[in-house]
């Protein structure tokens, strides 16, 4: 398990992460308790990886109904899908869906305020 906090916005903001093997599978729920939003990672570049992926995109979003971003990352690899063509696998708003290489600051910044931005949707009682 990965964890870190950072101030985003004048706000502490915990950030809590696990690896994706099904040998981590008992850890999902617990790091999901109490969350109030979910930043998906999924390589881009190894589709077959997705259906496993989307099995545990599915099984949080299905326990934990947070707003979410699936992000797709190595974008720089080749033979990458595109955040379009990841959303159509995983049957997601293309607009929950972007491309990013994780070790970009901006990149993950921008993951985080799109999170945020459904975030405060949600709390207007508007759809995102």
């Amino acid at each position: 398990m990965d964890f870190g906090t950072i101030v985003f916005d004048d706000q502490p903001v915990h950030l809590f992460g696990t690896p994706g093997q099904d040998r981590f599978d008992f850890m999902w729920e617990i790091l999901c308790e109490g969350a109030t939003g979910l930043v998906f990672l999924v390589a881009g570049d190894r589709p077959g990886h997705f259906r496993s992926a989307r099995h545990i995109l599915e099984y949080i979003t299905s326990r934990f109904p947070v707003p979410f971003v699936l992000c797709v990352t190595r974008q720089d690899a080749a033979r990458t899908w595109s955040a379009d063509d990841v959303a159509k696998f995983f049957q997601v708003d293309p607009t929950l869906t972007l491309g990013m290489d994780a070790r970009n600051e901006k990149d993950c910044q921008k993951a985080l305020y799109q999170v945020f931005e459904l975030l405060h949707l949600k709390s207007r009682g508007e759809s995102g």
